[in-house]
């Protein structure tokens, strides 16, 4: 980003992302995930019957890989890195998204450890957001598929496909439309609320989508704030191992 760019509040480097190849990728996913997420519950389901979490696992690992498949489809490979920031980044930039993550795990860790401070209970919180947050539930009886399913999804799909959409496609699509600062809190509020099925992880999501936000316009490349998630997540995964 250019000064002149961050002047006016806007974002320079890859080109923007048009509403109707949002529309494209989003229904393209949506629709071929929902079959083909359903297609891999129910093959599961008849060829690992005795084990109950396979089918789940099989669908949602499923529906977490075909964004990342949609967008090839809808852009090509030259499409986005031009339009999505899906390109290499310089090595200072890939350590600030490894800093981010760091300070997003510090601050969380703050956070969560004054509201267990508050309530009586200093560790609860965090393992709340440890619990909800991972397949902690599962790990107890989880078989070898399970764990096959579990640890790629867990380290690396989810993250990619959550950046390539709140910080690829939406990022690109409303840069064309608002200044900076407002498209770093439009798409944190998202990502946000995307996981506000699970009250405890409002504040570390919208934290981390602001800094995530924050990369990607700073780098023009999505991939410092995918490292930072990777970084997130495998911390949050390596807690849920340790306290199984």
């Amino acid at each position: 980003m250019t000064i002149a760019d961050e002047r006016r509040g806007r974002i320079s480097g890859p080109a923007g992302v048009s509403g109707r190849s949002v529309l494209a990728v989003l229904g393209l996913w949506i629709g071929g995930s929902a079959v083909l997420a359903t297609a891999g519950y129910l093959a599961t389901q008849r060829l690992a019957a005795q084990d109950a979490e396979a089918p789940t696992l099989v669908a949602v690992f499923i529906a977490f890989g075909s964004l990342p498949f949609a967008a090839l489809v809808v852009f090509g490979a030259r499409g986005m890195r031009e339009h999505l920031a899906v390109r290499a980044p310089a090595g200072r930039q890939l350590g600030l998204g490894l800093l981010v993550g760091l300070v997003v795990l510090a601050v969380a860790a703050l956070v969560y450890g004054a509201i267990g401070a508050a309530g009586g209970d200093l560790a609860g919180p965090a393992l709340e957001l440890v619990r909800d947050a991972t397949d902690l539930s599962r790990f107890a009886t989880a078989t070898p598929l399970d764990w096959a399913l579990i640890i790629p999804r867990a380290l690396i799909l989810a993250g990619v496909a959550e950046e390539l959409l709140f910080r690829g496609i939406l990022f690109g699509w409303l840069a064309r439309h608002l200044p900076v600062w407002a498209v770093i809190l439009v798409t944190a509020a998202l990502f946000a609320a995307e996981h506000a099925y699970y009250p405890v992880l409002l504040p570390v999501a919208a934290l981390f989508g602001i800094g995530a936000g924050w990369l990607r316009a700073r780098t023009n490349t999505i991939v410092p704030g995918l490292a930072a998630h990777i970084l997130v997540d495998g911390a949050f995964f390596l807690i849920a191992l340790r306290v199984a």
